[in-house]
């Protein structure tokens, strides 16, 4: 009896270039590895500005990966309403580890939210739902 291999998960877009705004360095790491796993390049900003820099000298960026609690004077929400403003056809997903009063303003924002910790699948539904809500050109 031939034992099937288990399937990954397919990539949703292969090929997409993300933009990963996360300040702990090691989730920063493991997102990047699931990215790259599914067929992603992957470009990463420790904070907002950082971030907002990079997507400005890389229009080629087609997904924003960002956490929600980051450091400096904007959060991660701030973040994609600046660069949703700037690029409304940008697809962006928000990601949290915290509960509560920090995430009401997530919970408000009108992009997919990934819980933290959250696995491969998880992340390529939620990168989808991306896709799927984000503004058309």
């Amino acid at each position: 009896i031939l034992q099937e291999a288990p399937v990954a998960p397919p990539a949703p877009r292969p090929g997409v270039s993300v933009l990963l705004a996360e300040d702990d360095a090691e989730v920063g790491d493991l997102v990047e590895a699931m990215l790259i796993e599914l067929g992603h390049d992957v470009r990463r900003a420790g904070d907002a500005d950082e971030a907002l820099e990079l997507d400005r000298a890389h229009p080629e960026l087609g997904l924003l990966v960002t956490d929600v609690m980051m450091p400096g004077d904007k959060s991660g929400v701030d973040l994609a309403a600046i660069l949703s403003a700037e690029r409304p056809e940008l697809p962006i997903l928000l990601s949290s580890g915290y509960t509560g009063q920090e995430l009401a303003e997530a919970r408000a924002a009108p992009w997919p939210l990934l819980r933290k910790p959250y696995a491969l699948d998880a992340l390529v539904r939620a990168i989808d739902q991306a896709f799927e809500t984000r503004r058309p050109h």
